[in-house]
């Protein structure tokens, strides 16, 4: 076989080999790139309060979860100085609800009609959103934990007990509100006795996605002290990852040439 028939039957193979490659995993796919050639959100929070290392860094932990349940890759969050921390989410995709999320405390309450907390973030295990098969009805099912679902059954058969239901009218004492940062999301009426650690819904949601962020928050947990936002930043990219993707195939032909001669 003639030299040149080798080197066109080898440029050929190599050929194919990289389109292969480029096929399977996309170049625009592979590259992780940053805020300034993907674009994103940057955010500051500010601490409040008198903190210590370890509660920022359990704040740093409790935002890494949250991030990672958005789906952003390669987040950076990291303190700066001793008491703020620089978010960045290179390619979010709804860096609205993304800031929201971040600046949530997510402190979770069970508050009696007389004012009373009965459980917090910490009874619950676990948070899960749904749709009601029957009533088309957007709620978070919450699962409590050993100690959650104690005390959830000890308030709760107080209160069916304290306030009975006369000629079959309500007793609003027996409504136990659903509170997330001060705010109110459902009171729902205590019908009997809850005692297995199931059943407990979240209602009053717009769609599945707010149920959806709002679950995030609350299994990921509360953060150990308030945070403010005092810096936010959606940064559109200022290098196209085409031009990335162009250079990077510019490089492997190079290769490619650089292997023949």
């Amino acid at each position: 076989m003639k030299w040149g028939k080798i080197v066109a039957l080898l440029l050929v193979t190599i050929i194919v080999i990289v389109g292969a490659v480029l096929a399977v995993n996309p170049l625009k796919e592979s590259i992780n790139l940053g805020l300034d050639l993907k674009g994103g959100v940057q955010v500051r929070l500010q601490a409040q309060g008198e903190v210590t290392d370890l509660e920022i860094s359990q704040v740093i932990a409790i935002m890494r979860n949250r991030v990672d349940k958005l789906g952003v890759t390669e987040p950076i969050i990291q303190q700066e100085g001793t008491d703020r921390i620089l978010i960045e989410l290179p390619g979010v995709k709804d860096p609205e609800t993304a800031i929201n999320m971040i600046g949530k405390t997510a402190q979770l309450e069970f508050v009696t009609a007389e004012g009373m907390t009965v459980l917090t973030g910490k009874d619950v295990k676990d948070a899960q959103e749904g749709k009601d098969a029957q009533t088309g009805e957007v709620f978070i099912g919450l699962s409590l934990n050993d100690e959650g679902t104690k005390k959830f059954a000890d308030i709760t058969t107080q209160l069916v007990s304290q306030y009975p239901e006369v000629n079959n009218q309500r007793d609003e004492r027996r409504i136990i509100a659903i509170v997330l940062d001060e705010d109110v999301l459902t009171a729902p009426y205590v019908m009997e006795p809850i005692t297995t650690g199931e059943g407990a819904r979240i209602t009053g949601f717009v769609d599945l996605k707010e149920a959806h962020n709002t679950a995030v928050l609350l299994r990921s947990g509360a953060l150990p002290v308030p945070v403010e936002i005092i810096e936010k930043r959606t940064l559109g990219p200022t290098l196209g990852a085409d031009s990335i993707v162009k250079s990077t195939k510019a490089g492997l032909w190079g290769i490619v040439i650089i292997m023949i001669f």
